[in-house]
């Protein structure tokens, strides 16, 4: 008579608590630097987002042969943009109702990255103001980076996230825009 019988398969308590132990090490480790990548990732995304705001502005003022300007803390149709691309048709670097909007960022959409209020005359930003008294940087025709007075308009953009890690945008007065 054969007899047939099952050999109980699983694990025992003491696998599983130890098991469970080295999941909570690895984690408590990880965890953090995971944050801290995410954090430095959203840093990177935001800086890259205005630079390619600068070069489309660049880009399309030449395309266009006109001034693309990029104003600072307007607000278009009740929502307050950290940063608007437009082409300005007047050239004043002041964004007027009609102008056409190529590019818009909110900072929030970077989840904790914001402007670096330590620098830049406690904005975050260089660029010298328009005459709303907002930040503002145009590129003529030629490819060439203008202010308000239409000298160069040169300046730079700070950023910091939470884990106080930082970057810039720096336009020259050659209209080269890079990240720093």
């Amino acid at each position: 008579m054969n007899s047939i019988y099952c050999k109980e398969r699983g694990f025992t308590l003491g696998e599983l608590m130890i098991t469970i132990t080295i999941i909570a090490v690895l984690s408590a480790t990880g965890i953090p630097q995971l944050m801290k990548w995410r954090e430095n990732a959203r840093l990177s995304s935001a800086s890259r987002k205005v630079l390619s705001c600068f070069q489309l502005a660049r880009m399309s003022a030449i395309k266009l042969n006109s001034f693309c300007t990029i104003t600072f803390n307007q607000e278009v149709n009740g929502i307050d943009y950290d940063l608007v691309v437009y082409v300005d048709s007047d050239s004043d670097l002041e964004y007027d109702p009609g102008e056409k909007i190529i590019g818009r960022v909110l900072l929030s959409d970077f989840g904790t990255v914001e402007f670096d209020t330590s620098k830049g005359k406690g904005r975050g930003i260089s660029f010298n103001e328009n005459d709303d008294k907002l930040p503002a940087v145009a590129f003529a025709s030629n490819g060439l980076s203008k202010n308000n007075s239409k000298g160069m308009g040169m300046g730079s953009v700070f950023f910091i996230n939470k884990t106080n890690k930082k970057a810039k945008v720096v336009v020259a007065s050659t209209g080269n825009i890079r990240i720093e």
